[in-house]
C-alpha cells in the first residue's frame, strides 16, 4: 500500500495544496474497489481500482488527497464519505469521517461499517449508494443544510426527511 500512497503524494503537487493521508479500517474481504466522497466546499467522487488491500486483521487501505490551502477553507469542516464495492459492484461496507481542515497536513481514519441491504441485483455503479449524511442531527424546526455523501445520484434524485420533501 505504501507504493499508492507515494504516488498518490507525488502526483500533482502544488505548492497551494496540503496533504491529506485518509485511513480507512475495516475493509471486509473480497473488496474489489474503493469509492470517496469528500466534501470541503465541493464534492470530489472518484473510484480508486483496483485498489489492493492487504492480507490480514483488521484489514486497512490508505490513501492520500491533496486539497487546497486557499483563503477560507482554514477551519472548515472536511467530510470524507467511503464506500467498498465487491467484484459484482455491490456495496459491502461504508463509512463517514470528519474533521476540522487546517490548510496544513493532516490525518484522517474513516471506520467502516456493514452496507445496508440492497434488494437490486446485480449490483451497478450506476446505483446510488449512500455513504452517510451530516450533520446527523438538527433541530425539528427545520432550515438544516444537509450533506448527503455517496455514489451516483442523479438530477432526477428527490429526499424526503420525516416524510417531507427536502428542498
Amino acid at each position: 500500500m505504501v507504493p499508492l500512497l507515494v504516488a498518490l503524494a507525488l502526483a500533482g503537487c502544488h505548492p497551494d495544496t496540503a496533504f491529506v493521508e485518509v485511513t480507512v479500517t475495516n475493509v471486509p474481504k473480497g473488496a474489489a474497489r474503493l469509492l470517496l466522497s469528500v466534501r470541503l466546499f465541493y464534492e470530489i467522487a472518484a473510484p480508486i481500482s483496483p485498489l489492493l488491500f492487504p492480507v490480514g486483521e483488521p484489514q486497512t487501505a490508505t490513501l492520500g488527497l491533496r486539497l487546497p490551502t486557499t483563503t477560507g477553507y482554514d477551519g472548515q469542516s472536511l467530510v470524507v464519505g467511503v464506500g467498498v464495492v465487491d467484484g459484482t459492484d455491490c456495496p459491502l461496507s461504508v463509512g463517514l469521517g470528519q474533521t476540522l481542515y487546517r490548510n496544513a497536513d493532516s490525518k484522517l481514519t474513516v471506520e467502516l461499517m456493514p452496507a445496508p441491504p440492497t434488494k437490486r441485483l446485480p449490483c451497478s455503479l450506476l446505483q446510488p449508494l449512500i455513504f452517510g449524511v451530516t450533520p446527523g442531527r438538527g433541530p425539528s424546526s427545520g432550515n438544516t443544510l444537509l450533506s448527503i455523501h455517496g455514489w451516483a445520484f442523479d438530477e432526477q434524485a428527490a429526499v424526503t426527511i420525516g416524510g417531507l420533501p427536502a428542498t
